[in-house]
């Protein structure tokens, strides 16, 4: 670090974002933990969602704000940086998140092999900042057809207009767990009801929402992501998520970024050893009973809350950032090499204790 960026001005507000899936930032939200690590320097940390300005809470998809970190899913970033946003990427989590597709009973579709000629849902949300769902759900069904050695050509993709605006409003606030359960439920309203009429075969979900609609309209899960034997199938967009910050803050403050994520670091230590009180923390963020924690994640969530750029996770953003290529949902290839920025990580590392 050179003495110009240790001496620079330090922000009074350090920003922050995730997805209501599990993270180790939302651990260390909720134990208070940043806190505690900025607190006696003035420096507030506040939630994107607390903003009542719609161009602070549209950073949680574009990475507009200035000094925030966001961890969440790996599409949005990526499609900021194609943009020209100068966001970074830390590293990379991989909690566990289930992807599913789910149907009828009786619609006498069983396997992924069923999927061939039926009509598989396509959400299209026209107004929002960055339809971040429409390509969720593409790739949900790009990895369950190829590990049954389909591809999309092999069935027919029915688009579900919603007239809904998701960037605009909270997904979480961290605060509230019926704001979050409310929002996520209404997700799928418009292709529920398409599927109920017979007008669509399967939708695919993720998470806490599978959850919530297969126990309410008793649906049958056709294939899981999750349970894929291929780890490059399983890739989604929450499959790792990605913990990124705001390049003009790491660039000034590297410091801070380097603190920001031993925070992180230890908070996903502590839910390894702390697993009803991490799961708990789960139900919290992201809009669940604690009981179903285990269902729309997985049972040994809490001991995968760590951050990494190993091979597999630099392979998964690899293979998404193709992905976004080949559906021209971006135009312009990221280079990958100056995303990531594994220092910090290596540095961040080193502010923390080993354990025992």
């Amino acid at each position: 670090m050179s003495a110009n960026q240790q001496g620079a001005e330090s922000p009074d507000t350090l920003w922050y974002t995730h997805c209501p899936i599990p993270t180790p930032t939302s651990i260390a939200w909720q134990r208070g933990l940043f806190s505690d690590e900025f607190a006696a320097e003035g420096i507030e940390v506040k939630s994107l969602w607390q903003s009542d300005r719609r161009e602070v809470r549209d950073s949680h998809y574009l990475h507009t704000q200035p000094n925030s970190f966001r961890h969440g899913g790996n599409l949005p970033p990526l499609l900021a940086r194609s943009r020209g946003s100068d966001v970074r990427l830390l590293g990379m989590t991989w909690a566990g998140v289930r992807n599913a597709i789910l149907t009828l009973p009786g619609s006498g579709i069983a396997s992924a092999e069923d999927l061939r000629g039926r009509r598989l849902s396509v959400p299209r949300r026209p107004r929002a900042a960055f339809d971040f769902w429409h390509a969720h759900v593409l790739r949900t069904y790009e990895g369950a057809l190829a590990a049954v050695g389909l591809s999309l050509d092999d069935v027919r993709l029915v688009e579900v207009v919603v007239d809904e605006d998701e960037s605009g409003e909270a997904l979480t606030r961290s605060v509230s767990l019926s704001d979050t359960a409310r929002r996520l439920a209404r997700r799928h309203r418009e292709e529920v009801i398409a599927l109920v009429a017979g007008r669509i075969d399967v939708i695919a979900t993720e998470g806490q929402t599978a959850v919530t609609i297969q126990d309410v309209l008793g649906l049958d899960v056709v294939t899981d992501l999750f349970d894929l034997e291929n780890p490059a199938d399983r890739v989604n967009n929450t499959m790792p998520t990605a913990l990124t910050v705001s390049g003009a803050l790491l660039d000034a403050r590297p410091d801070l970024v380097e603190r920001w994520l031993a925070v992180v670091l230890r908070a996903g230590e502590w839910a390894r050893d702390h697993e009803r009180e991490a799961k708990r923390i789960a139900a919290l963020e992201c809009g669940i009973h604690e009981d179903h924690v285990e269902r729309a994640f997985s049972a040994t969530m809490h001991e995968h809350l760590g951050v990494d750029l190993e091979d597999a996770s630099l392979a998964a953003l690899e293979a998404q950032h193709d992905f976004l290529l080949r559906h021209r949902i971006i135009d312009t290839p990221v280079d990958l090499r100056s995303f990531v920025v594994p220092e910090v990580l290596h540095a961040a590392r080193a502010r923390v204790p080993v354990a025992g």
